[in-house]
């Protein structure tokens, strides 16, 4: 199509180029024609969902097409004739199809948009109605000819006008092309406008570079029509529509100031005070829109609780930070973060409700922010959400600077907060990091700071700065966590069984312990991951994975003939959690086990970390018939009180006790008023850590009931504790010393 066009253009610009006029006008001016109304009706049959403007477009072509045949093998000797019929039948159909192409942007148009369009439409108009002004005057008479030569500019300023309009109302909001539909539009029109000033001279003759201009024109509309992006959204302008506006003002401007007198021709004059009016209204409009962007964007960067900066402001305001020219990477000048956690909140929200809880977030923020002020340090003070805070000082970039602003953050605190009846006494746990020490960029000085308010907050202290070390253990522990994960997923934790004697030696249990042969760490021991699996609430999954291999293994030993007990550890979180009734349950109903071979086995530290629902747990416990033990005992908090209420058949004395007791008449004292006071209570003692042979005679003399350690045997897997059974059964149960 445009090589077509390219020809029929160079033929009529380049002179030497001889080539008679029915070839040049007859048959390539009229293919230049016909390409573009063929590669119309190819797009309309491929895409549907814009075949009506393809379509319009098409027929217009086609009209076009009758009249240029028409004038220039039989028509051009007369004027008006049938081929200005076609010529001017093309504008209805350029404006239909602009319409329908742009019917899904100008339904519900916003005010806005409208307003574009239409500065972009009175321009135009106001500009083309001056170019055609001199014409009207000098050619009209009332006749036929007079009015078919006004028609030609008449139309073009109406094509050039709503072009104009719709680019100022759509953009580049169906894609570059669009433009391109635009500019075709433009060409054609102009092309008339100076067409009928030829006519009105008597100065036109067919084949110069006019001819031209129509063909490029068309082709353009074409080839814009045909790649429109399809976009049936209608969006709220950018900036980039204020040029149209601005565009269309100095326009209006130009054309009223060379616009004739109102008793000549009112148009060149009344359009542009129009024009200039609704651009006067855009602008009004933008500068109200760009007054409520601004306020939108102050709210978005604001917490609604407390007014101070939000997470997003934070953000914005950190990455300002470390890209400014003067950062610290630059020129040596730091700042420093501070992350803060109130400590316990959330036991204000569920003991006081939501709105006490607002209210201490809003007397805290403002007690930071008089602490704050006092200080006179440049800063900037968020909310993050919920009862976490981050203050960002902008000059505190050493360690001192910054560790005196987070305690003078702390100090603030130290009175008592009064919301209205209530009195409540707020802590906090702070995390310090400072850039570049710890930071190059937003996300890792984030990291850092909040790896020190973590610190903080495990450890009790009230402000800590932050450490890369600590950091590793964290991320040690995240690892470990992740392995853990796989490991249960795979079921790769396996169990190892101590043996459990009684006081005349028979082997009457053993203990089940956790063990775990990491891929790369190797064997780990329960203490280098049961506090990773407490903290990533792993250990009911461990305790379901203990049961069901400890059960299968002792169900499989009662099979054989060997009466033997069970003891399994539980975690703290475990006996705060009732699904662990459930996982006991289900394993011995899976591995039909009687519960009372079961021992469950407690620490006193767990048992007060929630004395209500422990309790709550351990009767469901011994209500399936689980035996339960208080493992440790001695270390923890050794209240009596639990041991007259809580459903306890056996009490394990703690190794501590049992290491001295040959050595120390203190700690053998102790021992002997422990399994005295046991007994006394109608429970059972066991005696761990027994690891030579004194130990053992000492605890058998003071009635200890059971007793197990390494003297009496290591942790083993189950095939070699079989074999212990085995060797045990055919001894006879030979007492063990």
């Amino acid at each position: 199509m445009f090589a077509v066009v390219a020809a029929y253009v160079a033929l009529l610009t380049f002179g030497f180029l001889q080539v008679s006029g029915l070839l040049r006008d007859g048959l390539i001016g009229n293919v230049a024609l016909l390409l573009p109304m063929a590669v119309l009706l190819r797009r309309a049959a491929d895409h549907p969902e814009s075949r009506r403007s393809l379509l319009v477009l098409a027929l217009g072509l086609c009209l076009y097409l009758f009249g240029n045949v028409y004038y220039v093998f039989g028509g051009a000797h007369a004027f008006p004739s049938p081929a200005d019929v076609g010529y001017l039948a093309i504008y209805p159909t350029l404006l239909l199809a602009l319409f329908l192409a742009l019917r899904e942007q100008l339904k519900g148009v916003r005010l806005i948009v409208g307003l574009d369009g239409l500065t972009g439409l009175l321009a135009g108009a106001a500009a083309a109605s001056l170019v055609v002004s001199p014409l009207i005057s000098q050619v009209w008479d009332r006749s036929l000819t007079a009015a078919t030569t006004l028609a030609y500019p008449v139309c073009a300023v109406m094509v050039v006008a709503a072009t104009v309009g719709a680019v100022g109302m759509v953009g580049r909001q169906r894609g570059p092309h669009f433009l391109v539909w635009a500019v075709g539009m433009l060409v054609f029109g102009l092309g008339d406008i100076d067409y009928a000033y030829q006519l009105a001279h008597g100065t036109y003759h067919l084949g110069t570079w006019l001819d031209a201009s129509w063909a490029v024109g068309i082709s353009l509309i074409a080839y814009g029509a045909t790649h429109l992006r399809d976009n049936h959204e209608s969006t709220l302008p950018g900036g980039g529509s204020l040029v149209v506006v601005t565009a269309a003002s100095v326009t209006s401007i130009a054309v009223l100031a060379v616009a004739p007198s109102w008793t000549e021709n009112p148009l060149p004059s009344v359009l542009p005070l129009l024009g200039l009016g609704v651009c006067g209204i855009r602008f009004v409009l933008a500068f109200l829109q760009l007054r409520e962007l601004a306020a939108v964007r102050a709210q978005a960067m604001t917490d609604e609780l407390t007014g101070i900066a939000n997470r997003r402001a934070l953000y914005a305001e950190l990455d300002r930070m470390f890209d400014r020219e003067d950062s610290a990477h630059e020129d040596g000048r730091a700042f420093a973060l501070a992350l803060v956690d109130l400590d316990h909140f959330k036991e204000v929200n569920d003991s006081h409700g939501h709105a006490a809880g607002d209210d201490l977030l809003r007397a805290v923020v403002a007690r930071f922010a008089g602490a704050l002020r006092d200080l006179q340090t440049p800063h900037l003070f968020a909310r993050l959400g919920g009862d976490e805070f981050a203050i960002l000082l902008h000059e505190a970039g050493s360690r001192n600077a910054s560790m005196a602003c987070a305690s003078a953050l702390q100090e603030s605190l130290v009175e008592p907060v009064q919301l209205n009846d209530l009195v409540l006494h707020v802590q906090a746990s702070i995390g310090v990091a400072t850039a570049p020490l710890h930071a190059t960029n937003r996300a890792d000085m984030l990291f850092a700071a909040d790896a020190a308010m973590y610190a903080a907050k495990s450890s009790g202290e009230p402000v800590l700065f932050h450490s890369p070390d600590a950091v590793g253990d964290r991320r040690k522990r995240l690892e470990i966590a992740e392995d853990l994960f796989t490991a249960l997923e795979r079921r790769e934790l396996t169990v190892e069984y101590q043996p459990v004697y009684s006081a005349d030696g028979r082997l009457v249990a053993a203990e089940a312990l956790v063990r775990w042969d990491h891929p790369t760490r190797g064997r780990l021991a329960p203490g280098d991951f049961l506090g990773t699996a407490e903290r990533y609430r792993l250990t009911p999954a461990i305790a379901e994975r203990v049961l069901d291999v400890g059960l299968a293994d002792l169900a499989r030993w009662h099979a054989a003939g060997f009466d033997l007990n069970l003891a399994v550890n539980v975690s703290a979180s475990d006996l705060r959690d009732e699904g662990l009734v459930q996982i006991v349950a289900s394993a011995l109903l899976e591995h039909q086990v009687p519960p009372e071979s079961l021992t469950i086995e407690i620490t006193e530290t767990a048992m007060m970390r929630d004395p209500e629902l422990a309790q709550q747990v351990m009767k469901a416990l011994d209500d399936l018939g689980v035996r339960l033990a208080v493992d440790d005992y001695g270390t923890g908090y050794s209240s009596l009180e639990y041991l007259l209420n809580l459903p306890i058949s056996e009490i394990k004395l703690d190794r501590a006790f049992c290491r001295h007791v040959v050595t120390e008449l203190r700690a053998t004292a102790i021992v002997r008023s422990t399994i005295d006071l046991t007994h006394a209570l109608g429970l059972r003692m066991v005696a761990e850590g027994v690891e030579d042979a004194g130990t053992l005679f000492i605890l058998r003399e003071l009635g200890c009931d059971r007793v197990q350690g390494w003297h009496l045997g290591h942790p083993m897997p189950p095939v070699a504790f079989e074999t212990l059974l085995s060797r045990h059964r055919s001894a006879g149960a030979e007492p063990v010393t």
